[in-house]
């Protein structure tokens, strides 16, 4: 696993693997570490914050 890669605390509820914590165009959201077979993704920038690989931290969404 790469260690760049901000881990969060919780598992895919689809596959078990661990999520990942992604930026994208649109916010924040986990991301299944078990893509391509598994595609599970959740929207989080609504939450205020999400443990981590690098610890607790304040999600804010992307403003445009």
């Amino acid at each position: 696993m790469n260690d760049n890669k901000d881990i969060s605390n919780k598992n895919c509820p689809k596959c078990g693997k661990p999520l990942e914590i992604r930026h994208g165009e649109y916010g924040t959201y986990l991301d299944c570490t078990g893509y391509p077979e598994c595609k599970f993704t959740q929207n989080i920038s609504n939450k205020r914050s999400i443990n981590s690989t690098k610890g607790s931290r304040s999600l804010n969404p992307i403003e445009h």
